[in-house]
């Protein structure tokens, strides 16, 4: 019997002994998070450098560069108030010490919140604020909600943005948003690829629940897939589609440099900077080491595997990128890097259609490279040699003598200015086009000329085009397109003279006499 006794105060030792643990290990976590939601006021450095700005706008500058969030009343605190403050590394109460001195301004940090307001105010105004009940002229407003579709589904990653500012966020997994509103005025802004934008009023709610409806505009509007046209509700491949007009939005030279960043998925590159340089297209990435990367592509219905570089923007109605297996599908393996459509325009019943456009601009080099002159780069060899920078003794053994003849006698060639000159880019093009019961047609004339930056570097390309479509009886027609691209380069073969020794270089290179 005695040892039973022993046995049972052995146990509800370790169980009291237990339980102590997990108290003391409780209030050890309770205590760690305390501190830390504590000591965040007390070890957070911040470094400010403002001079005769608002304080609303230090305010702004303080949130942004850490987590404190101010919460104050405008008829409390003069957010108009210029200061000028200089703080490097300080604490938080530092900064605020220096924002308010002089005033009746006080402050009180609890976690990351500060809360601002007059000395003279009582306990009673500060709980009205901690509780939200805030007054219209707040500065920040709170605000939480989800976004969903129709079907009560979440959305991932729509963008929640305040109406004419940048203050923005997404929602999560989940469809969930929160966002700090600045003006109690704030139009909440809510957009997601494939839906219709929603604006939502602020009026005081602290929750927003959106509902967005599906864009029906997008999903009608009809693509080329290849074969034939869908409608992008329609279509399950992956299509990237831009419009003719929005391509002739930049001016350049070649067709596919004008849709450079307007197509998901598609890598352009152009090879160099000279006028009417070839681009390099990659869909989706390179898809072989030893094969070819380029794409298809199909001009009208008719596939082609040369390049497009003589192509004349203005003629496009549209372009189409196909990038997934389908393009296999309906092209074969010539369709294994993608394929890109080209439709052209074409005449419609109706009247004659005139239409004339042009433009010119200048191309100006920016000229930011200090160059040596003659004087300096004797110096810097001299100096390289192990010499003074006074002592020519060595300058015909290492330079030669024609080069240090041409020192000698003032030489002196800003190579950059030799290199370069001022360009020019315009274009212009004129087209018809109409029809009748029984035919259409297109006809267009352009002339392109840009003259490079530098010298020798100039590009004229004159294209005409004719599109004729004749509807012969109901299950007959017949459609024609020609095209006569005519592309001219300039540069010219250069005979150089250096040091009395005559070479011909690079095409693109200036002719130079001298030093």
């Amino acid at each position: 019997m005695k040892k039973l006794s022993n046995s049972r105060g052995a146990e509800r030792y370790l169980f009291k002994l237990t339980l102590k643990m997990k108290l003391t290990v409780f209030l050890t976590m309770v205590s760690l998070f305390q501190i830390q939601a504590h000591t965040y006021s007390q070890t957070k450095k911040v470094s400010l450098d403002m001079s005769n700005a608002t304080v609303a706008a230090v305010i702004y500058e303080i949130e942004s560069l850490s987590d404190f969030k101010f919460l104050l009343n405008r008829s409390d605190v003069d957010v108009d108030r210029t200061v000028s403050i200089k703080v490097k590394k300080k604490p938080i109460a530092f900064v605020l010490n220096k924002m308010f001195e002089g005033t009746d301004v006080e402050y009180e940090v609890l976690n990351k919140q500060i809360i601002l307001r007059s000395k003279t105010d009582n306990q009673d105004s500060l709980n009205e604020v901690t509780q939200n009940n805030l007054p219209d002229n707040t500065i920040q407003f709170q605000v939480t909600g989800s976004v969903k579709d129709q079907a009560g589904v979440a959305l991932l990653g729509a963008n929640v943005i305040e109406k004419g500012t940048t203050n923005g966020t997404q929602t999560d997994f989940d469809g969930n948003f929160a966002l700090t509103l600045s003006s109690q005025n704030a139009i909440l802004q809510v957009s997601y690829i494939g839906f219709t934008t929603k604006e939502v009023a602020f009026d005081g709610m602290t929750t927003y629940n959106v509902i967005l409806q599906e864009s029906a505009s997008g999903l009608d509007e009809v693509v080329i897939v290849g074969y034939g046209t869908q409608r992008k509700s329609d279509v399950t491949g992956a299509v990237s589609s831009i419009s003719g007009s929005e391509l002739t939005e930049t001016a350049s030279s070649n067709l596919i440099t004008q849709a450079q960043g307007k197509l998901a998925g598609v890598d352009i590159v152009s090879n160099n900077g000279s006028p009417g340089a070839p681009s390099t297209i990659r869909i989706r990435g390179n898809r072989s080491i030893n094969a070819g990367n380029e794409p298809l592509f199909v001009i009208d219905g008719v596939p082609t595997t040369q390049g497009i570089d003589d192509f004349n923007p203005g003629d496009v109605e549209s372009l189409e990128v196909l990038k997934d297996a389908s393009a296999v599908a309906i092209y074969g393996s010539r369709g294994a890097n993608g394929v890109i459509l080209i439709t052209t325009k074409r005449g419609k019943k109706g009247k004659p259609n005139i239409r004339f456009n042009t433009y010119y601009g200048p191309k100006i080099a920016v000229e930011n490279v200090n160059t040596m002159n003659a004087q300096q780069y004797m110096e810097y060899n001299r100096v390289a040699r192990g010499l003074s920078m006074d002592d020519s003794s060595g300058d015909v053994l290492a330079l030669g003598q024609g080069l240090v003849d041409n020192f000698q006698n003032g030489v002196d060639t800003d190579w950059l200015d030799l290199a370069l000159k001022t360009g020019s880019q315009q274009e212009h093009q004129l087209s018809v086009s109409g029809g009748s019961e029984n035919l259409n047609y297109y006809a267009s004339g352009s002339y392109y000329n840009e003259e490079g930056i530098l010298k020798n570097s100039d590009f004229d390309r004159l294209a005409l085009r004719v599109n004729l479509d004749a509807h012969l009886n109901e299950k007959t027609q017949i459609g024609i397109s020609l095209e006569t691209p005519d592309i001219v380069y300039h540069p010219r073969r250069v005979k150089v003279t250096i040091a009395g020794r005559t070479k011909v270089t690079h095409p693109r290179r200036a002719k130079v006499t001298h030093l």
